[in-house]
């Protein structure tokens, strides 16, 4: 297939969709921008490394200070002087310590860097002006230098020197990196490592200050609380005579008769309680009537003897009665005898029942008597309790007072011990030895400058292909414009065209080139075959410089040199450019319609191909209309007898008015758009402007395609495929 001929093809190119992406769209768009993209990324590339590399170097020199918590010797006075706890914000505040201005100013004191011009910038020499460089002003002397001692250059210089401080917490861990960044590797070091020391000798200062007024404070306070106690004892003792509150081992007189009276309640009431438990059983027992419970309750000797002689005579007793009758003199001497040992028997019991009555009496008086004085020494005791409140209160103040002075006292002892081995809370774990570049990295500009580089390219594409407004594929026309495509007009190669391109075309007929307006010619035969055997077409644009007055030219060379006679009319009036490329008559196209002169007369013999022109000499005078006229329609249609093919060039669409009026007066409007260049919009409006006029568009050209970019804007058309076939061509 030529490579000017296109077929679209919309169901294959969505097949091969892939996520809704054309993979070949992609390949296509990198191939066509790569160029692009790796020009914008190579420069802004070497912008960033090349400035990377004309940067003064800096140097980071990187020390390790141990917090210690919990360590060394400490003061716990009431946390007036306190070691460091372990939390996170004891050690926050340490990093802070180490980047406060107060210890960057030592470190300047420590090194004299007040005369390092790097962090005094007095000491530089002021920065000669434009002028003074181009030697239009005078330089002016030095002047003086500032007084380095006074607060505002201090405090700059400290200011610049924390600018270059880095102190980092190594993870959770205590350890506190102390990094400084400097103009050279040994004052990187240097720095980094006074401020780790400075660091270690501020805290031991800070320590000695802290226990030399807590010593000072304790010694002020122990003497006030000295007179204190003394007071407060002898107060104690004052009240202790004046309230009768004197004591023996520990407690009053009133104490200890109020005990000892509730122990002797307490045993009496006990006694009490036994002597009645036992009158009350006995009188339980003689009441149901068995004496011989009694006799063993109560545990009387005499008692049981008489039990024991009862037993017998009832015993001796049931004998006679077995014997005897009941009036028997001995039944009844014996009955008589174990009668009276039962009276006897119960005498006893009663004597015992009153004994233990009278025992009863007697412990509840001792009881009642025992409460009677307890009574009373409660009331004593009583008086001597509300006397006690106030000693308890002179007591505690007493105690408060000793109390306080033991402690500040043991404190100030301490204190005393440790004020000579107070240890820092910190320890340099490791100095700074070897500085390294930190600055520039060049590894990181590397890597940045790739990033960018892709980044601005890639903006770059996207930037170029959003103003790409132009046609590249057949695809995008028969898209965006809904008319055919009818082919793609190659660009002739540049150098090998010095002259015109019509002129390229019949010096190398077997060329790209010639090929495309061969293939043209074609579709524009087999378009119109069915309608005329001797077609009129007219080669409209929506502007100027689109190849149309080129493309009609090579039309007809190309159709002339295939054996067909063609004639080539010139009606483009104020531009002329298509007569410019031929020898001009002294009648043309005006003329022939003013009557002037003949058809023959005005045609012009193209020697190179045998195809005729009717050119245009000049534009009417009187400016009238004489392409809409029925001349104009009697002019072509003896073109049309004459001739197998009429082209007509016209002028461009939006410009004129001639343009319409041609358009409809011929069989066909082939519709030039230049490749890449021609706005969408424009071509937009010229289609419908023609269509609007009634006009018949055979179909779209692309003009001016350079066939080897072409193949990177898709397969829209067979110029993707240029590479294959481009063999076929001899140049």
């Amino acid at each position: 297939m030529p490579p000017s001929t296109t077929v679209s093809l919309p169901s294959s190119a969505s097949a091969s969709r892939f996520l809704g992406i054309d993979p070949m769209s992609v390949v296509s768009f990198v191939r066509r921008r790569a160029r692009l993209f790796l020009a914008t990324a190579l420069v802004f590339f070497a912008l960033i490394v090349g400035y990377t590399l004309q940067l003064t170097p800096r140097y980071t020199a990187n020390a390790d200070v141990l917090i210690s918590v919990g360590g060394g010797a400490q003061l716990n006075l009431e946390n007036i002087i306190v070691g460091l706890s372990g939390d996170n914000n004891s050690v926050d505040t340490q990093a802070q310590i180490l980047q406060s201005r107060s210890l960057a100013e030592r470190v300047v004191r420590k090194l004299a860097l007040q005369n390092d011009p790097e962090f005094n910038p007095t000491l530089l020499p002021p920065k000669p002006s434009l002028l003074q460089r181009l030697g239009l002003a005078k330089t002016p002397p030095p002047a003086l230098r500032a007084n380095q001692d006074s607060p505002v250059i201090r405090n700059a210089i400290a200011g610049r020197l924390l600018s270059g401080l880095s102190v980092q917490r190594q993870g959770l861990t205590y350890i506190m990196s102390v990094s400084y960044t400097a103009s050279s590797r040994q004052k990187a070091a240097l720095i980094a490592n006074a401020f780790a020391s400075e660091y270690i000798v501020d805290q031991l200062e800070a320590k000695y200050a802290a226990t030399k007024t807590v010593n000072d404070w304790l010694n002020d306070r122990l003497g006030s609380l000295q007179r204190d106690v003394v007071s407060a004892d002898a107060q104690v003792q004052q009240y202790k005579i004046s309230q009768g509150l004197l004591s023996a081992q520990g407690a009053t007189n009133a104490e200890t008769v109020v005990g000892v009276l509730a122990q002797q309640i307490a045993e009496a009431r006990a006694d009490l309680a036994t002597k009645r438990a036992l009158l009350n059983t006995t009188r339980s027992q003689l009441q149901s009537g068995d004496l011989s419970s009694v006799s063993a309750a109560l545990g009387s000797g005499t008692i049981s003897a008489l039990r024991s002689q009862e037993t017998q005579q009832s015993q001796a007793l049931a004998q006679l009665k077995a014997r005897y009758t009941e009036r028997h003199p001995q039944v009844l001497s014996a009955q008589s005898s174990l009668d009276e040992t039962q009276q006897r028997i119960r005498d006893e019991i009663n004597r015992i029942v009153a004994g233990q009555q009278a025992d009863v009496d007697v412990a509840q008086q001792r009881v009642s008597s025992l409460a009677a004085s307890q009574g009373s020494a409660q009331g004593a005791l009583a008086g001597n309790n509300r006397a006690q409140v106030g000693l308890a209160q002179l007591e505690r103040t007493s105690d408060a007072n000793r109390a306080i002075y033991e402690s500040l006292l043991n404190k100030s002892k301490e204190s005393a011990g440790d004020a000579g081995i107070q240890q820092p809370d910190a320890r340099i774990l490791s100095e700074a030895r070897q500085a390294w570049q930190s600055f520039p990295n060049l590894t990181l500009a590397i890597l940045f400058g790739f990033v960018a580089g892709v980044f601005f390219g890639s903006c770059a594409v996207i930037i170029a292909e959003l103003f790409e407004t132009g046609f590249t594929t057949a695809q995008a026309v028969e898209r965006r414009l809904k008319v055919a495509h009818l082919a793609s007009l190659s660009l002739a190669p540049r150098s090998r065209r010095p002259g015109k391109p019509e002129d390229y075309l019949i010096d190398n007929p077997f060329s790209a080139f010639a090929e495309s307006y061969r293939n043209l010619r074609a579709s524009i035969l087999l378009d119109t075959s069915q309608h005329s055997d001797h077609p009129i077409i007219a080669i409209c644009s929506s502007l100027p410089g689109e190849g149309k007055t080129v493309t009609s030219a090579c039309i007809m060379r190309t159709a002339a040199v295939s054996g067909g006679s063609v004639v080539l009319v010139d009606a483009d009036l104020r531009s002329r450019g298509l007569s410019k490329k031929f020898t001009p008559n002294a009648v043309g196209l005006v003329e022939v319609l003013n009557g002037t002169a003949t058809i023959d007369e005005a045609l012009v013999l193209d020697a190179k191909s045998g195809g005729y022109v009717l050119p245009v000499v000049g534009p009417p005078e009187s400016g009238e209309d004489i392409v809409g006229t029925s001349k104009m329609d009697d002019l072509l249609a003896e073109l049309r007898k004459r001739f197998d093919l009429v082209i007509v060039d016209t002028p461009p669409v939006l410009a004129l008015a001639e343009a319409r009026l041609l358009s409809v007066k011929v069989d066909a409007v082939v519709f030039i758009v230049r490749w890449r260049k021609t706005p969408s919009r424009a071509a937009e409006i010229g289609l419908a402007t023609l269509k609007s006029s009634g006009a018949n568009v055979l179909g779209v050209a692309l003009s001016q395609v350079n066939l080897d970019s072409q193949r990177s804007f898709g397969y829209g058309d067979s110029s993707y495929y240029y590479d294959r076939y481009r063999s076929y061509y001899m140049s």
